[in-house]
């Protein structure tokens, strides 16, 4: 039976009705992709939301001069592709984050420098935990914004290539749109770099050293000091 908002009702024939049923329930169970995908989004009420998380994240970017100015491309250059990622938070913020694909087996991935980058011991881990408890510790955390572009670039010069939101985010600054030959040169370390880790450890070690902070000798991710002031 189908109810009509004028209160009469009518029975419907099996075939039609059958028919409705998978329409209904076709659009009741629509499903969200596991991967969120820039081409899913584009078809989506809050497209203007993510949009505002791509420019969000160029603009950091920019404020930490990450790319150098759009050029022609070297010949011969080191060039890697930019690939975009994109999730949702708990909080619900949408975040869009841009890094490149510069995994070993990419072609045009060149790395000289050390990839290695140190990272806190489980047991490590626990056992600080422990005894901050212990003793009744406060603890206080602290998050990096653009980590990696804080850090210095690869040994070899890098270039990546100018992908859709870039060139949309550019001309919406009332630049002139650019080339398709033009590329970026990478001026800071780049999330999907094998360098990159290695690169920012090294950097963020030094600034907590000049704190006067130690590292611990079998944790080197754990630091102390016997100076307080």
């Amino acid at each position: 039976k189908v109810k009509f908002k004028n209160g009469t009702t009518q029975i419907l024939p099996t075939d039609t009705a059958m028919k409705l049923a998978n329409i209904t329930t076709s659009i009741s169970t629509k499903k969200v992709p596991k991967k969120l995908t820039r081409r899913y989004l584009l078809q989506q009420e809050d497209w203007p939301d993510w949009k505002n998380s791509e420019y969000k994240q160029l603009k950091q970017y920019e404020d930490q001069q990450t790319f150098g100015k759009p050029i022609p491309y070297p010949k011969g250059a080191n060039l890697l592709n930019l690939i975009w990622t994109y999730i949702k938070k708990d909080d619900g913020t949408k975040k869009a984050r841009c890094v490149c694909n510069g995994s070993p087996n990419r072609k045009g991935t060149v790395t000289i420098g050390e990839t290695y980058a140190a990272s806190l011991d489980q047991t490590g881990s626990r056992i600080f935990w422990a005894v901050a408890a212990l003793w009744n510790w406060i603890i206080i955390g602290a998050d990096a914004s653009n980590a990696f572009a804080e850090a210095p670039p690869p040994k070899a010069k890098l270039y990546v290539t100018i992908d859709k939101p870039f060139r949309e985010w550019w001309t919406s600054l009332g630049q002139t749109p650019l080339p398709e030959h033009y590329v970026l040169p990478v001026q800071k370390a780049l999330q999907g770099h094998p360098e990159s880790p290695r690169l920012w450890a090294q950097m963020i070690d030094s600034i907590i050293q000049k704190l006067n902070l130690l590292p611990c000798k079998h944790e080197q991710c754990l630091y102390y000091t016997n100076n307080y002031n």
